[in-house]
């Protein structure tokens, strides 16, 4: 039978990412902060790069972490908490993320991943399959502004369809060495655009985008003043 840790969170996501006010910097946590998500996004279809992304009610953050196959210990719906001192926060371009070292040598600032030996120190795993229902959102209240409340949650936007002209194509490039990533615009039906970034290592790279107009599920994230979706299958 299940039986809860005995732990709980002491901040949310959102004051966590409130600690980190400068794009470009390296910001330490220096206090005893337990935040408590679940993971919206693995590295299972190939999408994620050692990494995790995980929300509360508050917000998403992506969790920056040494190591492949992580969604075998950290699925999509498993619930975890994670001791954030020492830990560390930055931003790839306006994205927040949390990571376990900082290097100095290059600006702006690389946040570098959680080391898989002290996961288990840090990293205490609550429940399983808890289940996600994404937010229904619109375009106009996504923002760019580092610190959304949005970002690195999972989302839903509807009536969006890809351009004709890249419905001959692929979700990335899957057969150029090494495999690209591949941007897509998509479009509603009053010309608001979103930016769709695929992963040519996602092990749906080679498969054919859709026709048609529909909606969209993927964690919402921003490249600088870019709006960007990532999908996770």
């Amino acid at each position: 039978a299940y039986v809860a840790p005995n732990i709980k969170a002491n901040t949310t996501i959102r004051q966590l990412k409130a600690l980190h006010t400068v794009s470009g910097n390296i910001t330490q946590v220096k206090t005893d902060v337990i935040i408590r998500g679940i993971v919206n996004a693995d590295d299972k279809s190939g999408n994620q790069f050692k990494s995790i992304v995980i929300q509360d009610e508050t917000g998403g953050i992506l969790i920056r972490m040494e190591g492949n196959s992580l969604y075998t210990s950290y699925p999509i719906g498993q619930e975890v908490f994670i001791k954030c001192n020492g830990l560390y926060l930055g931003d790839y371009n306006k994205l927040i993320q949390l990571g376990g070292g900082a290097d100095l040598t290059v600006t702006p600032a690389n946040l570098l991943t959680i080391p898989s030996a002290i996961f288990n120190q840090i990293i205490v795993k609550g429940s399983a399959e808890n289940v996600l229902v994404p937010k229904n959102v619109t375009i106009n209240q996504l923002s760019t502004n580092m610190q959304d409340t949005l970002q690195n949650v999972l989302i839903r936007l509807s009536n969006y369809e890809f351009a004709a002209a890249d419905t001959s194509k692929t979700y990335a490039n899957a057969t150029t060495n090494p495999p690209g990533t591949a941007n897509f615009i998509l479009k509603d039906c009053n010309s608001n655009s979103v930016t769709l970034r695929n992963s040519g290592y996602a092990n749906f790279a080679g498969i054919g985008v859709p026709n048609g107009n529909g909606s969209i599920v993927s964690i919402y994230t921003v490249f600088g003043s870019t709006k960007q979706l990532t999908i996770r299958d």
